[in-house]
């Protein structure tokens, strides 16, 4: 699926850019920071080619991650979402709980395979609200 990006009253944008030059120099450096520490784009990663101008980032997904590197620990507040590997739901608990976000997260996403592969999952992580479905 495509998120398609734009200016703030594009009502087809489903993506604005990021608030101010600080905030997305900050998304820049953490999204390289995690390429250099082994981290791999899977998609967007910089500036989108429609947008020369501006703070806008490209919707950003980034696979290879290993749960202390920061990407994976702290909040990016901008359109990156980060994978961690895990082998079952204890340890994806147990990897959501171990970040310094896991008590200051007000909500949480569980996805699985399964229609019942994510409901038991959901309950003992840190988070005030964790919708569960099974991913399509």
């Amino acid at each position: 699926m495509r998120i398609p990006v734009g200016m703030p009253l594009d009502r087809t944008a489903l993506m604005a850019p990021i608030n101010n030059l600080r905030q997305s120099k900050k998304v820049r450096a953490m999204v390289r920071r995690a390429v250099d520490e082994g981290g791999r784009i899977v998609t967007g990663g910089g500036r989108p080619q429609a947008f020369p101008r501006g703070y806008f980032h490209a919707p950003t997904v980034i696979d290879d991650l290993r749960p202390d590197m920061e990407i994976a620990t702290e909040e990016v507040f901008g359109p990156v979402i980060g994978a961690l590997p895990f082998g079952d739901e204890d340890e994806a608990v147990a990897l959501a709980n171990a970040t310094p976000m896991s008590s200051r997260t007000l909500s949480g996403r569980g996805m699985s395979a399964t229609p019942t592969g994510s409901r038991p999952g959901c309950g003992p992580e840190r988070s005030g609200s964790v919708p569960a479905r099974p991913s399509t």
